[in-house]
């Protein structure tokens, strides 16, 4: 997904970074049945159906940030376009696509959409999240969270950064390790 930051979005950061205030808040994740291609000039969707709270945020390294929605109610829809918006109003990211849809949801489902975004030139220390009532983030070295553990196979290959190793695996590792 190319999902397109917009230029108001982008602007509340620069004024957040420059000017002292507090970080911008990502507050609510909208859906809509709008089929285009978004563009960074957009200030809202083409045709928003629902707009929900953001119930998990936060970012995943220097570079991404990780959102999430959950939508319980007996709505029914498909949706085309999502954007993020920030507690003011103001539409920060926002993604269309043609054809299939990104999510349906049923009158007897439950919705449950998240998505990460890499930011190029952005700090993301200056987007928090709103009142979220759970947060699951991906864990890094400096952000506890999500992790997968890594398999035998992988401890001894090495190779990955992004796994965990189990003291089980650990002790197989060092224990083949002829160095």
């Amino acid at each position: 997904m190319n999902i397109v930051l917009t230029s108001a979005g982008l602007q509340k950061i620069v004024n957040a970074e420059q000017t002292g205030t507090a970080p911008v808040v990502i507050s609510q994740i909208a859906f809509g049945s709008g089929q285009y291609t978004a563009n960074a000039s957009q200030i809202a969707l083409q045709n928003e159906i629902k707009r929900l709270p953001v119930i998990s945020g936060g970012t995943d390294n220097d570079k991404s940030i990780h959102v999430a929605a959950q939508d319980t109610s007996s709505d029914a829809y498909s949706v085309y376009e999502f954007g993020l918006f920030l507690s003011d109003g103001t539409l920060f990211a926002v993604y269309s696509q043609t054809g299939t849809p990104i999510l349906q949801k049923t009158i007897s489902s439950v919705a449950q959409f998240e998505c990460g975004i890499a930011l190029e030139g952005v700090n993301v220390q200056s987007i928090s999240f709103g009142d979220v009532s759970f947060s699951y983030p991906y864990a890094t070295e400096t952000n506890p969270g999500i992790a997968e553990i890594a398999t035998t196979a992988e401890a001894q290959a090495g190779t990955d950064n992004t796994r965990i190793i189990t003291p089980k695996a650990l002790q197989q590792v060092t224990a083949t390790d002829s160095r």
